[in-house]
């Protein structure tokens, strides 16, 4: 047998049509339930759509401290800087992407520990 790859699961997207807050905290709390080893949330639409928030603040809230409380990490997808700061300020685990992010948003990550796993590309 050969050692390899530790694969994590989050078992679905969390979005903005995934529900109000409630709705979100107990999503999360089904999705740990059901064996995630992290949530994955979609704070904002995708780099085509020009990575604008497309979560409200209290949404990515109810995810990131529901998740916190149930032991687990919560993995941002994040184009756009509003929707990182915003997943940051909740206590976001990690930043995906982060095409747009700003210096500040980069510092507030670094201040709070908060991951960053850009995704760059060079010329085709």
């Amino acid at each position: 047998m050969l050692p390899g790859p530790r694969i994590l699961t989050s078992l679905r997207q969390i979005n903005d049509r995934s529900g109000d807050p409630e709705a979100l905290r107990a999503l999360v709390r089904l999705t740990r339930t059901e064996g995630a080893d992290l949530i994955k949330l979609f704070a904002t639409t995708g780099l085509g759509a020009g990575g604008n928030q497309s979560m409200a603040d209290e949404q990515i809230q109810a995810v990131c401290s529901e998740a916190k409380a149930s032991g687990l990490r919560t993995v941002v997808h994040a184009i756009g800087d509003a929707g990182a700061k915003a997943a940051v300020l909740a206590g976001c685990t990690s930043i995906e992407h982060g095409t747009f992010l700003e210096d500040a948003t980069l510092d507030l990550m670094a201040q709070r520990g908060t991951y960053f796993d850009p995704n760059f590309s060079g010329p085709a």
